[in-house]
């Protein structure tokens, strides 16, 4: 969990966030990522995190446990929680600035699911938003092509090193950070 932190800690030094942005978690767990974003933003800004809350994805993984760890950093008029799956966002197009997801990803099979949930990222985030992509395995190449497919432009893609091993360096930890287009392909404006 350490090495987690120190991940996103980095990556948000890296990062300009308007206290006023919408940021949308997807597979949020127990909210690390999302109380790091809502954190930084002022009641104008508001950080929403989505997972289908299934405990074989992260123990104790709820989302009254979720909302009462906002509810102890006092985020709660910046943050909430809700269902939703990733392949299937209920969310109108160009919504947020930012759309990030943190060891959830490589969760969904198979590689046409991942897609479809990199493609509904795409939907929802705004021209020019910010899509930052931390995952482990070996599907880095993968989400990059799709990325790129879309449009992206590729801001860093990193690999972390022994702080983000979780079963050996086999299994290493990376971020990509990726500007969406101004007019995306799956956004139409």
């Amino acid at each position: 969990m350490r090495g987690k932190h120190i991940i996103w800690d980095n990556i948000l030094s890296t990062l300009t966030i308007p206290n006023d942005s919408k940021v949308l978690d997807l597979g949020t767990g127990h909210g690390l990522v999302l109380l790091k974003f809502a954190s930084r933003l002022s009641e104008n800004g508001h950080a929403t995190g989505i997972d289908l809350w299934r405990n074989q994805d992260q123990s104790n993984n709820s989302i009254e446990n979720t909302q009462n760890i906002i509810k102890s950093y006092h985020l709660d008029k910046v943050a909430s929680v809700q269902t939703a799956n990733m392949l299937d966002l209920p969310f109108k197009n160009n919504q947020y600035d930012f759309v990030v997801t943190s060891l959830a990803l490589h969760n969904i099979k198979p590689a046409t699911a991942r897609k479809a949930a990199l493609n509904e990222a795409t939907r929802v985030l705004k021209s020019a938003g910010t899509l930052v992509i931390v995952d482990t395995g070996h599907k880095k190449k993968e989400y990059l092509s799709i990325l790129q497919s879309n449009g992206f432009m590729i801001q860093e893609q990193k690999t972390y090193g022994i702080i983000g091993w979780w079963s050996g360096p086999w299994m290493s930890t990376y971020a990509i950070i990726a500007t969406a287009p101004t007019k995306h392909p799956l956004n139409k404006r």
